[in-house]
């Protein structure tokens, strides 16, 4: 018959990623952020998750902003998502690519960062990240239209937390 640990265990973890992902509060001041997958190699992604601290430790404003890449399981290279302004936010990206054949390689790349900023109101932004030499990688983080570095933002060392919102892929 079934297993049932295994059935529990599997349920909790389904509805734990169903319950990860970022909602704007209602009725709050929204800025837009237009992610970007920075990677032409095939598979990659990148993955940005929202805190509303630097620990990473997950609230109700807290998850899975976005994914993208190339990839045949990510349907999108750019998404725009709306985050809600006024109120600092810690945006964590994980950059990866896998060598060999999709699903059936190895990570080669990987990389995480943290960054916080205070999104304003009806502003619209460009988040990439972006690899770099020596398995390095940074978030880059523009204003839209001014092309811009937001004021305030800050850089932080990004922690294992930082990616880990329920979902079982990086």
């Amino acid at each position: 018959m079934f297993n049932r640990p295994l059935l529990l265990l599997s349920s909790t973890l389904l509805l734990s990623a169903c319950a990860s992902s970022y909602k704007v509060p209602e009725l709050a001041d929204t800025a837009n952020i237009t992610i970007k997958h920075s990677l032409p190699m095939y598979p990659s992604s990148t993955t940005v998750n929202i805190f509303d601290n630097q620990e990473c430790v997950a609230s109700e404003q807290s998850g899975r902003l976005a994914k993208v890449g190339n990839d045949s399981m990510i349907k999108d290279k750019v998404l725009t998502v709306q985050v809600e302004a006024g109120e600092p936010v810690f945006l964590a990206s994980h950059l990866w690519k896998e060598s060999g054949s999709e699903r059936h390689g190895y990570l080669s790349f990987h990389c995480s960062n943290l960054i916080s900023f205070t999104p304003k109101k009806n502003t619209d932004y460009v988040l990439k990240a972006r690899a770099l030499k020596n398995a390095r990688c940074e978030i880059e983080l523009l204003e839209k239209h001014s092309k811009k570095v937001p004021a305030g933002i800050k850089k932080y060392k990004s922690k294992e937390a930082c990616n880990k919102t329920g979902f079982l892929d990086l």
